[in-house]
């Protein structure tokens, strides 16, 4: 029981992680959009926008990818929470 507690609590830290990464991609790349509109508005030269352009390509593709590891950290949560209850159960 004690194990898969240890067990379900390292789980849970991994997935808050997780989703604390993807919020700060999520976070950066609303912020940079934000740049990359201004920067627009103000004037900007074609290597500029391409620079914008291939860098938010690029948060995106960071996006997806972090995406995938939160649902895949709460996978395993799921799978932890399932065999804690379990230990549970025979306990009682």
């Amino acid at each position: 029981s004690n194990e898969s507690a240890k067990k379900l609590g390292k789980l849970n830290a991994q997935y808050r992680e997780a989703e604390q990464k993807l919020n700060l991609l999520l976070n950066y790349r609303q912020s940079y959009q934000l740049q990359l509109q201004n920067a627009s508005r103000d004037g900007m030269g074609h290597a500029e926008w391409r620079n914008f352009m291939t860098f938010i390509n690029k948060l995106d593709a960071a996006i997806t990818e972090q995406r995938r590891a939160v649902r895949y950290a709460e996978s395993h949560r799921m799978t932890g929470c399932d065999e804690y209850q379990a230990c549970q159960r025979k306990l009682n």
